[in-house]
C-alpha cells in the first residue's frame, strides 16, 4: 500500500528522520564514505574554475 506524499512528509518517521539530522548526525562521519563527496568537489572547483583544464576528458 502507498502513502501519500503529505502522510509521508508529516508521518512519524519522517519526524525522527529529521530529529536525527538536525541533533545526532554527525557530517564529517558522513563525508567518508559519500559518493557524491567527490561530484560535488569537483562540481565546487569546476565552478570556481581553480584548475586549468578541469573538464578535460
Amino acid at each position: 500500500m502507498y502513502s501519500s506524499f503529505s502522510a509521508n512528509w508529516e508521518g512519524e518517521h519522517r519526524q525522527q528522520s529529521f530529529q536525527y539530522d538536525r541533533g545526532d548526525l554527525d557530517i564529517r562521519e558522513c563525508r567518508l564514505n559519500c559518493r557524491m563527496d567527490e561530484v560535488n568537489r569537483y562540481l565546487d572547483r569546476l565552478v570556481r574554475q581553480d584548475v586549468p583544464n578541469i573538464n578535460f576528458i
